[in-house]
């Protein structure tokens, strides 16, 4: 088994720490990789960083895309939507809406995932509907809804 060599990029402001291709941190003075944990809130992982005596917490995935595609005003992405996996390749920036659309495809998506609503209807077939805005709908709810309003209506 060939092992795949590891680049190591300067983080840009953050000299002499250093992030990896394979989404890890380092200090480049000592060569020390750097402990990181997860996010209680999202998963995604944090590291630390020291200057001037101060520290400052940072998520991983935004420094490597900081470290190997410059700065951007975007969100960091995760392309398999697994906030531990900041390889350079899984990562990239992008807008809220693509994170959205990833996680759809991915099938990590709450809401596309849904084979039912609320009150237990099947959420396909003749049943499916599907709304202006590109979400999905039950029928026999709407049905029961529309006639609610028409009852409320005419008394």
């Amino acid at each position: 088994m060939t092992k795949r060599f590891e680049w190591w990029l300067t983080i840009p402001g953050w000299a002499p720490y250093e992030g990896s291709d394979r989404g890890r941190i380092r200090n480049g003075k000592t060569g020390r990789v750097l402990t990181t944990w997860p996010s209680k809130k999202t998963g995604h992982l944090r590291v630390s960083l020291s200057r001037n005596g101060r520290q400052k917490t940072f998520s991983v995935h935004r420094l490597i895309l900081l470290t190997f595609v410059g700065p951007s005003d975007l969100n960091g992405l995760h392309r398999d939507d697994d906030p531990t996996n900041n390889h350079i390749e899984n990562l990239y920036w992008g807008t809220l809406s693509q994170n959205v659309l990833d996680s759809v495809r991915n099938g990590t998506h709450q809401g596309a995932r849904k084979t039912r609503c609320r009150f237990g209807h099947e959420l396909s077939g003749d049943n499916l509907a599907i709304r202006r805005s590109g979400k999905r709908a039950c029928r026999k709810c709407a049905c029961r809804h529309s006639a609610t309003q028409r009852a409320k209506g005419s008394t």
